[in-house]
């Protein structure tokens, strides 16, 4: 018999609504995930350094930050698929958004007509600004180990990841800093 402290009925009452189906637990009361709890991030697009960082539950859609993410200097955004419609949803058109066309989309482009290599190529231009967002995401998981998380609450794990980003910042600038 494992000892779990969960109780047989009533359990969905002893989870963190916030858990989404991010966490689950294990034996003897540990929460354990094999996905990170990977939030929406703000990049500048010429340092690539981190300026919003956004914890939000594992069921939380992606488009409903968007806004929250800039930082009000931006004139382009350039975002993933997961964005698609933003630019009904913005209040204002100060910002022309960029978002990376569906991958199933971009499967069906025939490469051979002449319209839809140019639609490839645009695409291809929008995807390299975007990879600037995904350095900070190698450096917190090779630089500092956080490849695997415990749930702690959403609160911990947003204060947590915002820390390691901020630390991934000052690696990222340490040559300029050592300069200065």
């Amino acid at each position: 018999m494992v000892d779990c402290p969960v109780p047989s009925d009533g359990a969905d009452e002893w989870l963190e609504p916030d858990a989404g189906r991010l966490a689950r637990p294990v034996l003897r009361g540990r929460w354990r995930s094999n996905a990170l709890p990977l939030p929406d991030i703000g990049v500048d697009a010429e340092s690539g350094l981190v300026h919003t960082v956004i914890g939000t539950a594992a069921n939380a859609q992606d488009i409903n930050t968007a806004e929250a993410l800039l930082h009000g200097e931006e004139a382009d955004v350039y975002a993933d698929a997961g964005y698609q419609g933003i630019q009904k949803r913005c209040v204002d058109d100060s910002v022309r958004w960029h978002v990376a066309m569906g991958p199933g989309k971009r499967r069906k482009l025939d490469l051979s007509d002449r319209l839809d290599a140019i639609y490839d190529q645009i695409e291809r231009l929008k995807a390299g600004v975007r990879a600037k967002v995904e350095h900070p995401f190698r450096i917190i998981k090779r630089q500092f180990g956080y490849t695997k998380t415990r749930y702690r609450g959403l609160m911990k794990n947003t204060a947590q990841i915002t820390t390691l980003f901020a630390l991934g910042n000052l690696w990222m600038t340490r040559k300029a800093l050592r300069k200065a």
